[in-house]
């Protein structure tokens, strides 16, 4: 019977949820201040001036069904594409998320993964209450909203965000606006440039709902075609960053083949205490340190060799794999990059990284290192 159809309840539940909300049977016209935080007048009659007269009812009746956002905590187009049950009947899905979607453990947002905050706050806390629980009471405990946004981490490097409320929040409104970064492992001015985006789209929403899935890398020593070939789970995910944070880095993945992030953590003791991943520590860090990314790049010789990067405050292996090598500056005193170049890659039809095609197939052809 036609009854029984999941869409068609689902858009018998949508009339319901109007009522409630207006309180009055059938009308539409909802209370904003209701809505809030995920509905947010002010700024959506700022990004769309002809709803300045009802900006409510413009959401509702014309703008979601566009691709209008209500908030920078509501992603409209992301959510319908999560949620097929709510595209197909057609209903608005703010309202669906609020009265629905959010018990269900449904997010507003691509930064907001339930599951993943679930596993911070085990059983304590319902199904229904994880996104308001973070917005009120996680985020400000440093909890994180996603694998690639560290709320503690993010406060402690943006001194004007705390006491500012929830940091997602603070993010998605201004941070990523401004190329703040949600944590090490994402480069936001670096990202930005690689992907071409234009003003108005957030680096890291566009790199979890699209460009990781595009192979692009959310910073200069990630390499994600790289990584997805050796951790095929890693496909399964939004993308690859976010695997590398929640599984990888503690499978002891190589993020990209010259950082080898288990033997960092084994050689470098006084890291226990650090609670991101070893290659953000590296980035953070570890680099201008003169830390080795893995045993065979000698980074305190790099660094004393050419004073150059040492001044520039850039780590060594960036360096070495953005001109580095091709100005033929050595890892160490056992590998002559220009000489491995012009002995073995001199045919090759794409242009690699002496080292790194040395310690990926190089040793295993018997190739020699130096002279």
């Amino acid at each position: 019977m036609a009854a029984s159809s999941p869409v068609l309840q689902l858009k018998i539940l949508a009339k319901r949820v109007l009522r409630r909300l207006s309180g009055l049977p059938g009308q539409a016209s909802i209370n904003p201040e209701s809505l809030h935080p995920l509905f947010d007048p002010q700024w959506y009659v700022d990004r769309h001036p002809e709803a300045r007269n009802d900006p409510w009812s413009h959401f509702h009746t014309s703008g979601w069904k566009t691709g209008y956002d209500p908030s920078p905590l509501f992603v409209t187009n992301w959510y319908l594409a999560q949620n097929a049950d709510v595209r197909q009947a057609g209903v608005n899905p703010l309202l669906h998320f609020i009265q629905a979607g959010s018990s269900e453990g449904r997010s507003p947002n691509p930064v907001f993964d339930p599951r993943w905050y679930q596993r911070q706050v085990y059983a304590t806390i319902k199904n229904d209450d994880l996104w308001g629980h973070f917005l009120n009471i996680g985020g400000l405990q440093g909890l994180d909203p996603h694998p690639l946004f560290s709320s503690k981490w993010y406060r402690g490097m943006n001194e004007d965000v705390v006491g500012a409320g929830n940091p997602l929040t603070h993010y998605l409104y201004w941070g990523g606006r401004e190329s703040r970064d949600p944590r090490p492992i994402f480069d936001t001015r670096w990202y930005r440039t690689q992907a071409e985006l234009a003003d108005g789209i957030n680096p890291l929403v566009h790199y979890i709902c699209e460009g990781g899935r595009a192979g692009l890398n959310p910073n200069p020593i990630f390499r994600a075609d790289w990584y997805l070939t050796r951790n095929p789970d890693a496909a399964d995910w939004s993308d690859p960053a976010s695997h590398y944070v929640a599984l990888g880095a503690e499978r002891g993945a190589f993020p990209a083949p010259l950082f080898d992030g288990a033997w960092y953590l084994r050689t470098y003791g006084d890291l226990s205490v650090w609670t991101l991943t070893p290659l953000e520590h590296y980035l953070v860090a570890g680099g201008r340190e003169g830390r080795w990314p893995n045993p065979v790049f000698d980074a305190e010789l790099y660094l004393d060799r050419y004073p150059g990067v040492r001044a520039a405050g850039v780590s060594p292996l960036l360096d070495y794999l953005n001109g580095g090598a091709d100005m033929g500056r050595n890892p160490s005193d056992y590998f002559d990059s220009a000489w491995y170049k012009r002995t073995y890659l001199a045919g090759e039809a794409v242009a690699a990284n002496p080292l790194e095609y040395f310690l990926l197939r190089g040793r295993a052809l018997n190739h020699r290192p130096a002279p």
